[in-house]
């Protein structure tokens, strides 16, 4: 299971192997970020809190299984 840190008041992170996810809470929006540290493959924007961390875990768990990005609904 992911365990996220929350880093302030408006940023959350976690990380799984080579990759990591970040969330940024802006306005009345997150925007999540995931991939490596020198590379995003996905960006997201969610407007729940919870919904965002999913969209993430799921994006992590499809990096960590090499799936077929193109074929992955995140």
């Amino acid at each position: 299971m992911l365990t996220w840190e929350q880093y302030d008041d408006v940023t959350w992170g976690v990380e799984w192997g080579p990759h990591l996810a970040l969330i940024k809470a802006q306005d009345e929006k997150y925007t999540c970020i995931v991939g490596t540290v020198t590379e995003a493959i996905f960006v997201l924007h969610e407007l729940e809190l919870s919904t965002a961390k999913s969209r993430c875990s799921r994006a992590l768990i499809a990096l960590h299984n090499e799936a077929d990005l193109d074929k992955v609904t995140i």
